[in-house]
This record gives structure tokens, sequence and C-alpha cells, in this order.
């Protein structure tokens, strides 16, 4: 005979009090889990998030010399020769840098005057 588990918990109890997810077997944590990304998904469409909090939300990611002058649309000599100007160099170390994917995306939107 199989124990009883009790009442399972809500998503809002788990909410409430996380301490609660430890307790639950893993296949009906899982099925929980699945049912709060299939919440989520519905809900993203109508949240609407500041889009300044949304930038700093998402993952930066360090670029190369060739991939961020692909992006900006110029020459490797240019962007090496304006790095230390650009608020998007970060320098790894000497003679070693990188570019924010996310600054360039904002110094091209301030170029283009949004």
């Amino acid at each position: 005979m199989t124990p009883s588990l009790g009442p399972v918990p809500t998503l809002d109890q788990i909410a409430e009090d996380p301490a609660k997810a430890a307790t639950l077997p893993t296949d009906v944590a899982r099925s929980l889990w699945v049912r709060g990304h299939i919440a989520l998904g519905a809900l993203a469409p109508y949240v609407a998030m500041p889009a300044d909090q949304q930038e700093a939300a998402e993952v930066d990611r360090l670029l190369d010399i060739e991939q961020a002058t692909e992006k900006l649309s110029v020459t490797k000599d240019w962007l090496y020769r304006h790095a230390a100007k650009l608020p998007f160099t970060v320098r790894l170390s000497p003679g070693k840098v990188r570019f924010s994917l996310r600054g360039i995306e904002k110094y091209i939107r301030q170029r283009q005057g949004r």
C-alpha cells in the first residue's frame, strides 16, 4: 500500500511558502513546474516591464572585434581607434578588448535619436 501524500499544495501555496516544494515527489513537482511555466507564458504578453528594466534583465554578451564591427557597420581600424572613447568597450586585460552587445545596441538607439 502506498502512503498518502496528503493534499498537493497549489502554486499559490508554494509561492507563499517555498519550503512546501521540498516535500513533493518528483513527478508532482515536475507537473507543477510545467503548469507554472504555461501560466507564465500566457501572462507574458500582458505584463509590461519598463524598457530600462527589460534591458537590465536581458543577458549581455561580449563581442569580439569582428562581431562588433559587423553590428556597427564600421571597420576594425575605426573601432580600435575609437575604442577608448566608446561606452560599450570592455577592457579584459592590456591589449585585449571586447564590446558589450547591449551597450552597442543602446549606443545605436541613442544615435538614431530614440
